[in-house]
């Protein structure tokens, strides 16, 4: 019988930060909660970007091939969208 708790909590391979610094996330709360309220409106799927009125620029479309989270997090670095995170108000 598997832990559900215990296999839910392990970082899996598209969730794995294993490739990304601890100083990259140091100020990132460690509780899922906060950190989805940290993550929430830093990443935009191409297909829903005109209901946002977004136009996302051509040498971006293929960031929606990154797969894992520490992709995610490197293009998000290279972007230089990781400074200074901070929940979105109301969140």
């Amino acid at each position: 019988m598997i832990d559900d708790i215990g296999y839910d909590a392990t970082p899996g391979p598209v969730t794995r930060l294993d490739a990304v610094g601890t100083d990259v996330l140091a100020d990132v709360a460690s509780d899922p909660t906060a950190v989805a309220a940290v993550g929430r409106g830093l990443v935009l799927h191409p297909f829903l970007a005109a209901l946002y009125d977004v136009e996302i620029p051509e040498d971006h479309l293929d960031d929606v091939q990154i797969r894992g989270a520490a992709g995610m997090v490197e293009r998000l670095l290279r972007a230089e969208l990781l400074r200074g995170l901070a929940p979105l108000p109301g969140r």
